[in-house]
């Protein structure tokens, strides 16, 4: 009989066959077209195709044992009637165990969907465990009790046999040895189960979702529903960043996004929270006030403007307004820009020398004032002995 490399098998070279297969009983022929009987065993070569495996058997062949593609381990296999036995009864396999469903290659457990087993669970984890993620594969801890620390899935004493690693965590429970460098170890997530599976399919698992610090745990994961994770809504915060908290609901004078951390946020300088509800964005005010942190109602409140002899001196409602120190002006409420801006005009005078308020209008007849910003009225000068006024004061 030939082999897939054209050697005649009728005399078996001596030494070594590299690509060569045996057959059960057959009738040698060179063409490989009178190959009868049934076929009890192949002798496979893993690394080698047997592309030239005959097509053209003749009747009385049947169970035939075949390769069509390359195989990667190293060592030959003898296919034997034993084993085409096995295969032929688990092909006649009706039904499989609770827990199993039917394949091609007979029963098999289904998938386990990895869940958390904690010390004092109906589970079971290593003695030293505090508690343990349970999968199809076994069990892998996730927190060590006694003081001792995880790595890599196991509890030890130190981490002295683990170069590269530093050890975290003072508490009790909850020890580590993580790489150096690294953050702690994230623990491996459990699931939740898809489908169930059938007779014929494995049970299909997911993840569980993780949820982010802004959002709140609403509702754990169930052997079959996944985790209710909340994104905290605008007006409330996750002020911990843990979303095993409720989120927290922020007060008046406030504003806090949706999904925000921390502390609730004043409404800043120079804004104002218009409604009193911390949903809504705090608005900007115009120049001319200053508002500070944290206030409630409209920027056209009286208490927010310049008083007067104030000025917005930069027309920014978020730095407070500054005293006019200088004489001669009259700056009234809600003043911006420059002190200098608010002079007495001419005709009129800052008796007093206080820029809150106003000024004073010379008479016209007995006194006048040509120039801005002055506190004193200039007195009228007299025309002398065969003068004549051309024009009166103002």
């Amino acid at each position: 009989m030939k082999e897939d490399c054209g050697v005649s098998l009728a005399t078996p070279p001596s030494g070594e066959i590299d690509c060569a297969f045996a057959a059960g009983q057959h009738l040698f022929d060179e063409e490989l077209s009178q190959l009868k009987g049934k076929i009890y065993g192949m002798l496979v070569f893993p690394k080698l195709v047997l592309s030239n495996f005959p097509t053209n058997l003749k009747e009385g062949v049947n169970d035939l044992f075949t390769t069509s593609q390359p195989v990667t381990s190293s060592s030959s296999e003898l296919i034997t009637s034993s084993q085409e036995s096995s295969s032929s009864s688990a092909s006649k396999i009706s039904s499989c165990n609770s827990g199993e469903y039917l394949s091609d290659s007979g029963c098999v457990s289904k998938t386990i969907c990895a869940f958390i087993c904690k010390a004092g669970d109906s589970c079971s984890c290593s003695s030293q465990c505090e508690s343990c993620v349970v999968h199809s594969t076994g069990t892998k801890c996730i927190s060590c009790g006694s003081g001792l620390y995880l790595h890599e899935g196991e509890c030890h004493e130190d981490c002295s046999k683990f170069p590269g690693t530093n050890p975290t965590g003072f508490e009790f429970v909850g020890r580590e040895c993580v790489p150096i460098g690294a953050s702690k170890i994230v623990p491996p997530l459990p699931q939740f189960e898809v489908s169930p599976g059938s007779t014929t399919t494995d049970r299909v698992c997911q993840n569980v979702t993780q949820c982010l610090a802004g959002s709140w745990l609403k509702a754990e994961a169930t052997a079959s529903t996944d985790r209710d994770c909340i994104r905290c809504p605008s007006g409330y915060s996750d002020h911990d960043a843990d979303p095993k908290s409720p989120c927290v609901i922020c007060t008046k004078g406030q504003y806090m996004a949706a999904g925000s951390t921390g502390p609730c946020q004043d409404c800043p300088e120079g804004t104002i929270d218009s409604d009193g509800i911390p949903a809504t964005e705090c608005l900007p005010c115009s120049q001319g006030r200053y508002v500070p942190v944290g206030k409630t109602g409209t920027c056209e409140n009286k208490e927010f403007l310049c008083k007067e002899g104030f000025v917005d001196h930069d027309r920014n409602a978020s730095t407070p307004c500054i005293a006019c120190s200088i004489p001669g002006l009259s700056v009234p409420e809600g003043s911006s820009g420059d002190c200098n801006d608010y002079q007495c005009e001419p005709g009129t005078v800052d008796i007093d020398g206080l820029p809150s308020t106003p000024c004073q209008a010379c008479d016209g007849v007995e006194n006048f004032q040509d120039l801005s910003g002055q506190r004193r009225c200039k007195s009228v000068t007299p025309c002398g002995p065969g003068s004549e006024e051309m024009e009166g004061p103002t």
